[in-house]
């Protein structure tokens, strides 16, 4: 079943961040935490640097040339919040529900 994405205003495009599992061992490579990690410091306050990494790593699937800087010449401080807001959805939905573990 593919990974929900989730549409993401950045650059003056739309774009659409998805975490599956190529997007999630590039985030660990990327930050050099488990993706366990992650989800706690999402949970937090996220760094910049990271919030950049976490969006860079829901759009590789569209570009696989794709740098952190690139998407940090795209991100604007009036858009932080929405912007946050867009990831914690796109990550929270790569991962099943717990009755969907369950199931299988």
């Amino acid at each position: 079943m593919p990974k929900q994405s989730i549409p993401v205003e950045l650059g003056g495009t739309t774009k659409h961040l998805r975490y599956d599992f190529n997007a999630l061992v590039a985030l660990e490579d990327q930050l050099g935490i488990p993706i366990s990690d992650i989800g706690n410091m999402m949970a937090g306050s996220v760094k910049l640097g990271d919030l950049r990494s976490l969006i860079w790593a829901g759009l590789i699937h569209e570009d696989k040339s794709l740098t952190p800087a690139d998407v940090g010449e795209w991100l604007d401080f009036g858009q932080l919040n929405y912007i946050a807001d867009q990831v914690r959805v796109a990550f929270e939905s790569a991962f099943p529900e717990e009755s969907e573990v369950k199931k299988k």
